[in-house]
């Protein structure tokens, strides 16, 4: 079990489920990975049991629960407990647009992140700067298969306006896609050009991601719809946003999977990509900007912490978690923590 009252941010337990806390904040935030049972004990104190193990948990202690799977069930005497309290509920599930919300009531205060997104998106510095952040990791990311000018870097860090950034990374892109279907094994000058089979893989693999961006994006109550880079709030445009810098592991898993099983048959492709693109996400990197070593899935998570702590004002920067190498000298300075972090050995 995990005691609230003695948990730091962030906790991985060896349950798997993570508790943490922010920098301002004294109430956790609890993932719960495929429910069984929720049961109440004393006062405000519930016995919640998933996949792998339980907590008990004070409701007075908690900020956020966010359950993933739609195994088990949720009595109405907890969900009007939750309400009492303020607390958000949300159930979602991996290759799902949209997940379902119990939501007490709207309501805002100084440490209010909706708001701060909104305020940051309506500010065109800001929203320039974070575009520009995001596009920057964005274009580092292709170093894996075509050269990086550092012109293109030097126009980007000048670049003043969402359009004009869009519009660089347009032209980056449109290079990076030709050499990519090339090494595929076909030709086009563009995303889109691809043999159906191909572009069926790459949708697949996107929709996989998409889906955990969009659950971190919601349980750290950020809007999905208003992003910065993708500008429309028709659609999740902030897990679109958010998924940027780390497009590469869908494309190279995408590749891998041509490599093996061609890209004639969609279904056979579809599955292979999946699979190598989750062994890629089971993989252990490290992160120097934070000095951990997590499963690269975990990024994803990082990234939505990284913008969360920007526009709370807790960094200065917008510090994206990336991969990389262990190097001497000061790391950037972050507010958050990847949770899942592994013990160096």
């Amino acid at each position: 079990m995990v005691d609230l009252a003695t948990e730091t941010s962030p906790v991985s337990s060896p349950t798997s489920i993570w508790t943490w806390r922010g920098k301002r904040s004294t109430r956790a935030a609890l993932y719960l990975p495929y429910l069984s049972t929720i049961e109440k004990r004393n006062g405000s104190t519930w016995q919640l049991s998933f996949n792998g193990g339980s907590i008990e948990a004070d409701l007075n202690k908690v900020d956020f629960v966010l359950v993933y799977g739609i195994s088990g069930s949720l009595p109405v005497e907890f969900l009007d407990a939750l309400c009492q309290r303020g607390i958000p509920l949300i159930v979602h599930r991996t290759h799902k647009a949209r997940a379902y919300c119990f939501e007490p009531g709207t309501g805002h205060d100084r440490h209010d992140v909706l708001t701060r997104q909104i305020l940051a998106r309506r500010d065109a510095r800001r929203a320039t700067y974070i575009a520009r952040t995001l596009v920057r990791a964005r274009l580092l990311s292709m170093r894996w298969l075509i050269p990086l000018p550092k012109t293109e870097l030097a126009k980007l860090s000048s670049t003043r306006s969402v359009a004009r950034v869009r519009s660089l990374e347009a032209i980056a892109t449109r290079r990076y896609w030709r050499s990519y279907l090339r090494r595929v094994g076909t030709t086009g000058p563009r995303r889109g050009d691809e043999p159906r089979p191909l572009k069926q893989a790459l949708d697949a693999c996107s929709m996989y991601v998409s889906g955990i961006v969009l659950r971190w994006t919601l349980f750290h109550k950020l809007s999905p719809q208003h992003g910065y880079l993708h500008e429309p709030s028709s659609y999740a445009s902030l897990v679109y946003d958010l998924m940027e810098p780390y497009r590469t592991w869908m494309e190279r898993a995408v590749m891998s999977a041509a490599q093996d099983c061609g890209i004639e048959d969609s279904k056979s492709l579809v599955s292979t990509s999946i699979a190598k693109l989750k062994d890629l996400f089971e993989e252990a990197v490290y992160v120097p900007c934070v000095r951990e070593t997590v499963r690269r899935k975990n990024l994803l998570h990082g990234a939505v912490l990284s913008l969360r702590s920007y526009l709370r004002s807790e960094m200065s920067r917008f510090v994206l978690p990336v991969e990389g190498e262990r190097i001497g000298g000061r790391p950037p300075k972050v507010s958050y923590r990847i949770p899942g972090q592994i013990p160096d050995r």
